[in-house]
């Protein structure tokens, strides 16, 4: 019962959030902003928390909107509380921040799209084909990216960043590919077209897999990775890709959710224990 509430409240995929936001720091160079790491981890625990409920608008006598909120009560007190948390730590935020906040929840909200007009809900850019993956993983590198960089003021257009983003854009692609597995035959009930149902569950994995060595292949020509003194994480990043392509290479459709959640999704908690363990050598 216990392990099916943690599954349910979202906690796992923002601490998830929480670990690649300091890693970007660890990187990077830089040190950690605490105040950075809970935007990042309340923000995450809010939008998936609410990809769980249904807001249903609709209109009433005298042209007032009715607003209707359903769903579990324990994802409307996460969602309410992450909401209120996430709020106070906005004030204060630089610009380069909030325009990076701006855009990558904006983004996220049209993925989820948790609301309904009159009852008949409103589709997000999860029901669009191929399409949803890229989303996901874009809005993942940036958040968890730029977000972190953007308040030390240190988010600019150069190499070091664009390498960082892609690396980040590959290592999360692989993991919404695989997760596609999982959702298939839910996905098959409710008429959404994914990728394991277009090219096979074995094609997807091999394309996961092909997505992990290039994330590897990445992290091993990234310039700023060959330097002396962060040399390490780029074994780090490697060491933690390989781990990875295991994972996905033993996924299958008959996993149990708590596998895609707790496995999948951790190893992106993983990568940030590697690259800390590393970082103490």
């Amino acid at each position: 019962m216990y392990m099916e509430r943690l599954l349910k409240s979202q906690l796992i995929v923002s601490t998830c959030a929480l670990a690649l936001g300091a890693e970007t720091f660890m990187v990077a160079g830089l040190q950690h902003r605490a105040h950075d790491l809970a935007l990042l981890f309340f923000s995450t625990l809010l939008l998936y928390n609410l990809a769980q409920l249904r807001i249903d608008l609709s209109k009433k006598v005298m042209g007032k909107l009715k607003v209707s909120l359903t769903g579990r009560r324990m994802n409307i007190v996460l969602a309410t509380a992450a909401f209120m948390i996430s709020l106070p730590l906005l004030v204060g935020m630089n610009h380069e921040t909030l325009a990076v906040f701006i855009l990558t929840s904006f983004a996220a909200l049209l993925y989820v799209m948790p609301f309904s007009y009159r009852g008949k809900r409103i589709k997000g850019l999860r029901e669009v084909p191929v399409i949803k993956n890229i989303l996901l993983s874009a809005v993942w590198a940036l958040a968890t990216v730029s977000l972190p960089l953007a308040g030390k003021g240190e988010l600019q257009i150069n190499s070091d960043i664009t390498w960082m983003l892609a690396r980040r854009f590959l290592f999360v692609y692989s993991l919404t590919v695989i997760f596609d597995i999982r959702d298939k035959r839910h996905d098959l009930l409710s008429g959404m077209w994914t990728l394991p149902m277009g090219i096979g569950i074995r094609v997807t994995k091999i394309l996961a897999l092909a997505t992990l060595l290039l994330f590897t292949f990445i992290s091993w020509v990234d310039p700023l990775l060959n330097d002396v003194p962060l040399h390490l994480y780029r074994e780090a990043l490697i060491a933690s890709g390989i781990i990875t392509m295991f994972l996905v290479a033993v996924a299958n459709g008959r996993k149990k959710n708590a596998y895609y959640i707790v496995v999948v999704d951790g190893a992106m908690i993983l990568q940030f224990l590697i690259i800390t363990g590393f970082a103490m050598l």
